[in-house]
């Protein structure tokens, strides 16, 4: 490839460091990520995830968490690909504690909050999904004063602007700590903007008033979804089949729903239109 005049790029090098972990070669899948770092090739999430992961199946986490510091060093935050890597290669050491505390205990959010800070400081400006990180690292440490800070700073910014994926986040973070009318009133704001309310978006709310609030408003608000051509996903239809079978929720809308079940979560969409055209690793 060099010989023809084609240098490799991040997709050579991911592949190449790829096919050294799968045969074990760790630790020179290290040396090449440091030889393309040397040749201006910069790795990106997927090049540290696979070091990650090859690291974790071995149950090497100490090796992981040096990949995953030059990762963030790198600006480039975890995701779930990331936290499960790690989160299996405790079990296998049987720290099932350290698995079960791998977000506190390595202090994810903390160090994501530096690295916004710092990149303000230097006239750098983070982008929707750091916000959308670490707006739900917030919610998950609890701290939802901070949360709802950092999504007014997105909300009020003159450049970017929260998406969809932003809403459902606040909206389940809301949720979960028992706020659901604050939920519900911004669901009701999204409506009016350029990021209607989508399947997820439905289905987080539901959830919250199916937890916190009355079943038969969550029935309405059931009805209102599946006009839109919205449908429960796994974790609603389960809450709504107990309740159900409780005799807990007579919506007529709902009996109906759960004497259909097997719908899947998923927009309406033109005959043969993939479901899986257009989706990425930040789609909701």
């Amino acid at each position: 490839m060099i010989q023809r005049g084609l240098l490799p790029d991040v997709v050579t090098y991911s592949c190449l460091i790829h096919g050294l972990c799968i045969s074990s070669q760790e630790n020179e899948a290290m040396m090449l990520l440091d030889e393309m770092i040397e040749k201006n090739v910069m790795p990106n999430l997927y090049t540290f995830n696979i070091l990650v992961d090859a690291f974790c199946k071995k149950g090497n986490v100490l090796e992981a968490k040096a990949v995953v510091k030059r990762m963030i060093q790198r600006g480039l935050l975890p995701n779930n690909i990331t936290y499960n890597s790690l989160m299996n290669g405790y079990s296998l050491r049987n720290e099932v504690d350290k698995a079960r505390r791998v977000f506190d205990c390595m202090g994810y959010l903390d160090k994501a909050l530096a690295l916004f800070e710092a990149m303000k400081s230097n006239k750098l400006k983070p982008d929707v999904p750091m916000y959308n990180f670490i707006i739900a690292g917030l919610f998950e440490a609890g701290r939802v004063n901070e949360a709802r800070e950092m999504f007014s700073t997105l909300s009020e910014g003159d450049c970017l602007k929260p998406t969809t994926r932003t809403y459902n986040i606040v909206i389940n973070g809301l949720c979960r700590q028992g706020l659901v009318d604050d939920a519900y009133n911004l669901f009701r704001t999204m409506e009016g903007l350029t990021c209607p309310p989508n399947c997820k978006s439905y289905n987080v709310i539901i959830h919250g008033f199916l937890q916190h609030k009355g079943p038969f408003e969550a029935g309405d608000l059931i009805q209102e979804m599946l006009s839109k051509g919205f449908t429960a996903d796994t974790t609603t239809m389960s809450l709504l089949m107990d309740l159900t079978s409780k005799n807990q929720l007579n919506h007529p809308v709902v009996r109906k729903l759960v004497g259909d079940s097997g719908m899947a979560c998923e927009e309406v969409r033109p005959k043969g239109l993939s479901a899986e055209r257009n989706i990425t690793p930040e789609a909701c």
